[in-house]
């Protein structure tokens, strides 16, 4: 087994680790409303391409 592979375990620990640890760190609220920001601008630029496909403006 050469040092890669042995290591392979304890590098997998600590990833899993650190994943987990970054879960539960608290979201702020600014990062929501960026989002909501996002899928709302998004939905409106799907609005403006349906209605380009269908010929009408709004």
């Amino acid at each position: 087994m050469d040092r890669l592979t042995a290591l392979a375990p304890a590098v997998d620990r600590y990833v899993r680790e650190t994943y987990n640890s970054l879960l539960t760190l608290p979201v702020p609220e600014q990062l929501y409303d960026l989002i909501r920001s996002y899928e709302q601008h998004h939905e409106k630029q799907l609005l403006a391409e349906e209605s380009l496909k269908d010929g009408t403006t709004d």
